[in-house]
């Protein structure tokens, strides 16, 4: 099985089944000389530090007042040092994308780029991103654009080369070196919503001017999260820079034509997948007595889990927070519940789900496909309704195989009758070709 929208939020590096730090081995070496400079100041300046300490002839006193002074000092000091590892870092990134952006995009005529934030991070639209644009890549032959994608333009030129948090295969490089594809024609430009309305104003004016002189310029609004999609005003000036304006949209609950009619844009329905088919889901016999949640702050969320914690002991607790993809779908795999302080209808409710647990969430119209799953036992009118009766619920669903493996098996069908591969694959060639499903009223 192998379906899911995500909106999780992991950090760490993974790759194959080995966890590691999270630069990428060719990142490593490139940074290893900038690393090595970094640890002998460091040492340097604590093995200086103290021999000048104990040899000096001070009185006790004097040595007090000295290391005071010295310990408001040093945070400015290793401050100044980890900014040089941080321009080392960005410095050794901007080589390795200048050696290996791929030469014969020089030449292509039309290139599709996909944007993604500046940091090497992990959220479930990060996730969505590479997978789509890794799916655009093996059709190449059906749409004819090189693919690649980028880090987005920002003020302070940040950018990274691998994205380590999770199992991909694209190399990232900087917007800058759009200025290289000296003969591209037509562009095809993916970019996040949250992205969208600072897109120009992080342009220098070389690359304005290039995207101005191509023959055709495509952008496609990832529109992911409908609560981070600006408003139409606020879409203005993109659309007045680009004619050929249009949007995907994640989500079941806001792909209608009235979507399409308040932007104003050519609209597709793009549904975010995870393939899950290197977890296999365990049986509730080999569970553990596990509640993961997610780490989305909501005013409800103490007061939830200190209820679990005190009527239900047994229960270990784990938050999800600073582990990598493989990770988590480990403790999704062990789990018995999950509970999801976010969006509601996300990885964190359907992954454990998927992997044949039972996950809590807080009903809502913006993310939840239908109003049906209201009446499932493990989705909640309200916060109030999650706090009262969430340990009732699992007090239940634990001691009854029956109705927990039931549950199990109605909300698996839910997600196998909303997503499939197959129409991923099919809506993914649609958004190649721009052959929108809802076209604006006007």
């Amino acid at each position: 099985m192998g379906k899911m929208q995500s909106d999780l939020g992991f950090k760490g590096a993974v790759t194959g089944s080995t966890t590691f730090s999270t630069f990428s081995s060719l990142e490593l070496l490139i940074l290893k000389p900038y690393r090595f400079i970094i640890g002998i100041a460091r040492r340097f300046v604590a093995s200086f530090g103290f021999l000048v300490y104990r040899n000096l002839p001070l009185s006790t006193q004097q040595k007090i007042r000295l290391r005071h002074y010295a310990f408001k000092f040093m945070p400015t000091l290793f401050v100044g040092l980890s900014s040089y590892e941080a321009w080392a870092y960005q410095t050794s990134t901007t080589r390795l994308q200048d050696i290996l952006l791929p030469k014969e995009l020089s030449a292509a005529k039309r290139i599709m780029i996909f944007l993604v934030p500046e940091h090497n991070a992990m959220s479930g639209g990060i996730y969505s991103i590479f997978s789509i644009a890794h799916q655009m890549w093996r059709f190449r032959h059906v749409h004819g654009y090189e693919v690649l994608v980028m880090t987005r333009p920002t003020p302070a030129k940040m950018s990274y080369f691998r994205n380590s948090h999770f199992r991909n295969f694209e190399n990232v490089f900087r917007f800058d070196q759009i200025l290289r594809f000296v003969e591209a024609r037509e562009i095809y430009l993916h970019i996040p919503e949250y992205a969208a309305p600072t897109f120009l104003d992080y342009l220098t004016e070389e690359e304005s001017s290039y995207l101005k002189k191509l023959e055709k310029l495509h952008i496609n609004i990832l529109n992911q999260n409908i609560k981070l999609m600006p408003s139409k005003t606020q879409l203005r000036a993109l659309r007045h820079f680009c004619k050929d304006l249009s949007q995907s949209v994640a989500h079941h609950a806001y792909y209608n034509q009235g979507i399409a009619n308040t932007y104003n844009l050519p609209t597709l329905f793009m549904p975010a997948y995870t393939d899950l088919s290197n977890y296999p889901p365990a049986d509730l016999s080999k569970k553990e007595k596990l509640i993961i949640y997610s780490p989305d702050e909501s005013p409800h969320k103490k007061d939830c889990l200190e209820q679990i914690s005190r009527e239900l002991p047994e229960f270990k607790l784990v938050e999800i927070r600073d582990i990598t993809f493989d990770r988590f779908m480990d403790y999704a795999t062990r789990s018995m519940f999950s509970i999801t302080f976010g969006e509601g209808f996300d990885g964190y409710l359907a992954q454990p789900i998927l992997q044949g647990g039972i996950g809590f969430a807080i009903y809502n119209d913006d993310f939840f496909p239908s109003p049906n799953f209201k009446n499932y036992s493990n989705i909640f009118d309200s916060p109030e309704d999650m706090v009262t009766g969430i340990c009732a619920k699992i007090r239940h669903l634990s001691k009854d195989q029956q109705a927990y493996k039931m549950l199990n098996v109605q909300l698996s069908n839910e997600y196998s009758k909303l997503y499939s591969f197959d129409e991923y694959v099919e809506q993914i060639k649609s958004l190649s070709v721009r052959r929108f499903g809802l076209l604006p009223h006007s």
